[in-house]
């Protein structure tokens, strides 16, 4: 089974992929207002990142959602400079490793919504 992570583009980061490959996976949503990228992920991958972040979820379009930040603004760095092996990149243990700590510290400074 496939799973998707979407990646919102705010006017900085669109500008950081203007004229890549990745600018023509962009979406719009809500009539154009909203851009992302939608990456697919395996169900390795997903099982990786699920049990990495307990707090991230699988919706029923079967998005994975709820990750932290840490781990959504890396993937977009990687994603901007190396492309669709971004993902897997990202989910090596020492990268994980660094990306829990970051996620712990989150949790101490973000209110709950």
């Amino acid at each position: 089974m496939e799973y998707i992570i979407s990646i919102v583009l705010d006017e900085n980061r669109f500008n950081k992929i203007r004229g890549t490959a990745l600018e023509g996976k962009v979406k719009g949503l809500f009539g154009g207002a909203l851009k992302v990228i939608d990456l697919p992920v395996t169900e390795e991958q997903a099982k990786k990142i699920l049990e990495a972040f307990p707090k991230s979820r699988i919706d029923a379009r079967k998005h994975i959602e709820e990750t932290p930040v840490s781990f959504r603004r890396e993937l977009f760095d990687l994603l901007a400079v190396k492309g669709d092996d971004a993902l897997d990149e990202i989910l090596n243990e020492k990268a994980l490793g660094r990306l829990k700590s970051l996620s712990l510290e989150e949790d101490d400074h973000l209110n709950p919504p």
